[in-house]
């Protein structure tokens, strides 16, 4: 099916389609319904390529990405590299470390170089968000949403739509299983502390507890590696009557069995784990990891429709929130 075949059946020439379709104010109001008539007829989905291109536009998204090694953002990219070319568009990244101030503007200035439409934004961190130049006007920001925004701030961020996973409500998934299961004596192991996660857990996670009557006091710190879990084992073991431990990411939940383990204690025997992300191999952590699934590259393609939109002159400034589910497996037991 071609924009010939909708030419044909509506009696006109392909260019009047393509000015139908690009919403030109040169084609009369019959002539506009025949050729929409034909469109609807035929079924025709036109590209959204040449779309892009009769608009003076280049086809192409941004995305830019810090911290790109993990699980979240890789698959928060996809998600959107994905949703794009389904949309009949191309995708650039450019990667940050996050080391650097500089290289926010170097990135936005490469995608710029590269005419990009509009940027998905992948930045775990607020001094990152708010250090961003201004952006095209149809980008989005994926992710967590800084706690303090400033709709007319300088900052790159200012008016942008902004996509994300509900981190209160996973952070109480996991903190009413624990107490449905009898635990009263309950650590937490925390992701980077500039990680805009971790800090929405790690409040979330203070706050129910107190709510439960409580000590909200046991917090170590990690930064989303295996290797902090691990480290973050005696620490655990030291804490009187603990019986659970809420990991801030899967990976912090991995090493920390395993440091229970050369403890000689068990899980979830002794001290229950519970992770957050659900990666593709919790499910085979020994024992099964308990923990939050959050849908990242469902989020990815979430903050591409946003893109689309707004591409398609339907701007929307709300922010948008994917629920996470809780994964119960073997990890916890009941006390």
């Amino acid at each position: 099916m071609s924009i010939r075949d909708v030419a044909r059946r509506a009696g006109v020439s392909h260019q009047t389609v393509s000015r139908v379709i690009n919403q030109s104010n040169q084609v009369k109001p019959a002539t506009k319904a025949r050729v929409e008539a034909a469109i609807q007829d035929l079924d025709y989905r036109p590209n959204s390529l040449a779309q892009a291109f009769a608009r003076g536009r280049s086809g192409r998204i941004g995305v830019l990405i810090e911290g790109s090694s993990l699980y979240g953002p890789l698959s928060m990219m996809r998600g959107v590299e994905l949703a794009a070319r389904e949309a009949g568009y191309t995708s650039t990244a450019f990667t940050v470390t996050g080391e650097s101030a500089s290289e926010l503007s170097d990135g936005v200035r490469f995608l710029n170089d590269q005419r990009v439409d509009a940027v998905a934004v992948i930045l775990p961190r607020e001094q990152s968000l708010h250090a961003l130049p201004e952006l095209p006007e149809a980008s989005v920001l994926i992710g967590t949403r800084p706690s303090r925004v400033d709709p007319g701030g300088e900052d790159g961020t200012a008016g942008l739509p902004w996509v994300g996973v509900n981190q209160r409500l996973g952070t109480e998934l996991v903190v009413r299983h624990l107490l449905d299961r009898g635990h009263r004596v309950i650590a937490h192991i925390t992701g980077p502390a500039e990680s805009l996660d971790s800090q929405a857990r790690t409040v979330r996670w203070q706050e129910l507890m107190r709510e439960a009557g409580l000590g909200d006091e046991f917090v170590i710190p990690g930064d989303w590696s295996a290797d902090a879990g691990y480290a973050a084992a005696p620490a655990c073991a030291q804490i009187p009557g603990l019986t659970a431990v809420f990991a801030g990411n899967d990976q912090m939940a991995l090493g920390l069995t395993h440091g229970l383990a050369e403890l000689g204690l068990r899980v979830p025997d002794d001290i229950s784990v519970v992770g957050f992300d659900d990666l593709p191999e919790s499910g085979h952590f020994l024992p099964p990891l308990t923990t939050v699934r959050q849908n990242f590259e469902e989020l990815g393609r979430v903050g591409m429709a946003v893109i689309l939109r707004g591409l398609n002159d339907e701007l929307s400034r709300e922010s948008l929130e994917i629920d996470p589910t809780l994964v119960i497996r073997e990890s916890t037991s009941i006390r």
